[in-house]
């Protein structure tokens, strides 16, 4: 199921493919997993609430055929909608347990009696109460089966896949009916499909994560179009946290002309670009040879989620998707013909050039993409 990124963020709503069924008297939590990092956004959620007299109220049996996922269209893409259930109903007769209800229940009367006179016969009557043998076991039952109803494990019943895909070109802007726009979106989803299996490159907005090993240098090489560093986790432990810059243990940022990151200073710093060489100490050494570390030692681990992509679609390839929109619409993808570089008449001869199978179909649309693929097709081979 493909989920289209475009304005307003504020009003999108997923209509499941298959609806999920949750049972009654069971907790549940509907959890988009990124597959990008497999970080996870909760979208809702049922938990069961205590009342003031120590009973829980019946759960009702749910059918949810849609969920509001505005908070997930920052990014274009793959979800997985987890949804998981615990059970409460082997507690319920707990909670309608007469006799540990009245003991409890007890408690609570003879104690808003005293908030609202508050004398001393009062109090020693709620506490009399509190510390008697009977009241404390029934407390100790309830305190200790809140905590098992509060342990119980999840089980996964629905999983489910969509993408968050911004479109080259906003459908919405193209129609003026529902009909009107719905041919056009899969019109420019097919243009998209065909320009991003012709172009080295795809302009989107993503969430990439890179794992690597420090190289004893001060930089971390990153082979992605960055714009944002979103974590750093250095062996495993987190170190940079954008979403919460004051509590990370450091800061880090990408270098100007975007091909690697290093670590955030304020003062004066001499980076290293190549490790230092590290000579073994000799019993004969009569200094210490004093060498710094550097920012990202030789041989430790490193995660990194950065922000890759376009901001904006390029103006070039929105005309290129308006282009191939429009061959679709008036069908001329026999694109075929345009590729012919021998005819013979003699017994229908025809010799295409290899053109063919390399374009998109459309020669300016070629010519604008152009710009986006790489020369070199084959490395060490010039």
């Amino acid at each position: 199921m493909q989920i289209l990124r475009v304005p307003p963020y504020d009003s999108k709503v997923l209509k499941l493919e298959s609806p999920i069924e949750i049972p009654a008297d069971s907790d549940y939590s509907i959890t988009a997993i990124d597959m990008a990092d497999s970080s996870e956004i909760q979208l809702m959620s049922r938990e069961v609430e205590f009342n003031s007299d120590y009973t829980i109220d019946p759960l009702p049996a749910l059918t949810i055929s849609e969920i509001n996922i505005s908070s997930l269209m920052k990014y274009d893409t793959q979800y997985k909608l987890q949804t998981s259930i615990k059970g409460t109903k082997p507690f319920n007769n707990l909670w309608n347990n007469f006799e540990i209800r009245i003991l409890l229940n007890s408690y609570l009367i003879a104690y808003n009696a005293y908030k609202n006179n508050p004398t001393q016969e009062l109090l020693d009557i709620a506490n009399d109460i509190k510390n008697s043998e009977e009241y404390i076991e029934a407390k100790d039952y309830y305190d200790n089966s809140v905590k098992s109803l509060n342990n119980r494990n999840y089980n996964i019943i629905d999983e489910q896949y969509f993408d968050v895909v911004r479109p080259y070109i906003d459908p919405n802007t193209h129609g003026t009916t529902a009909s009107d726009v719905e041919a056009y979106r899969k019109n420019e989803e097919l243009a998209r499909a065909i320009i991003d299996s012709v172009c080295d490159l795809e302009f989107y907005y993503k969430k990439k994560q890179i794992e690597t090993t420090g190289l004893g240098l001060d930089y971390i090489p990153i082979w992605a179009d960055a714009k944002k560093i979103i974590k750093v986790y250095e062996n495993n432990v987190l170190l940079y946290d954008a979403s919460d810059e004051e509590n990370s243990v450091t800061g880090f940022e990408i270098i100007s002309d975007g091909s690697a990151i290093t670590m955030t200073y304020s003062d004066a710093i001499n980076r290293d670009e190549s490790a230092r060489i590290l000579l073994p100490a000799s019993p004969t050494d009569v200094a210490e040879l004093n060498y710094s570390s550097r920012g990202f030692p030789k041989g430790w681990d490193y995660r990194i989620t950065l922000e890759v992509g376009y901001f904006k679609v390029p103006q070039d390839i929105v005309r290129a998707t308006e282009l191939l929109i429009h061959d679709i619409e008036c069908g001329k993808l026999d694109y075929y013909k345009r590729y012919i570089g021998a005819y013979n008449t003699d017994q229908f001869r025809i010799q295409f050039d290899k053109q063919v199978f390399a374009g998109t179909g459309n020669l300016i649309v070629d010519k604008i993409l152009d710009k986006y693929r790489k020369p070199i097709e084959f490395v060490g081979v010039l």
